[in-house]
C-alpha cells in the first residue's frame, strides 16, 4: 500500500505545470523501507531507506524503489 502511494505521489509530481507560461516538469526519486517495532533503530530504518532512495536515482531517477532488507546495503554512488 505504501509502495503504491509513493507511486501515485511520484506520478503527480511529475505532471507539467505552467510557470509564467513555460512548461516546467520536475521528477522525485523516492526510497521506501519497511519499520519493524522493536527491532528497527532510527538509525538503520534512515539508512535503509537512504539506500532505496541512492538505488532509485542510479537507476535512472523518478522511480520509487523499496528496500526490503534488514540490513542496509553498501551503495556506491
Amino acid at each position: 500500500e505504501a509502495n503504491q502511494a509513493c507511486e501515485r505521489l511520484r506520478q503527480r509530481i511529475s505532471q507539467p505545470i505552467l510557470v509564467d507560461k513555460n512548461e516546467l516538469t520536475v521528477t522525485v526519486s523516492i526510497g521506501l523501507t519497511q519499520f519493524d517495532p522493536g527491532h528497527d533503530s532510527t538509525d538503520t530504518l534512515l539508512a535503509r531507506a537512504d539506500s532505496a532512495l541512492y538505488l532509485a536515482k542510479h537507476l535512472g531517477r523518478n522511480r520509487v524503489e523499496v528496500s526490503c532488507d534488514k540490513q542496509p546495503q553498501a551503495f556506491s554512488q
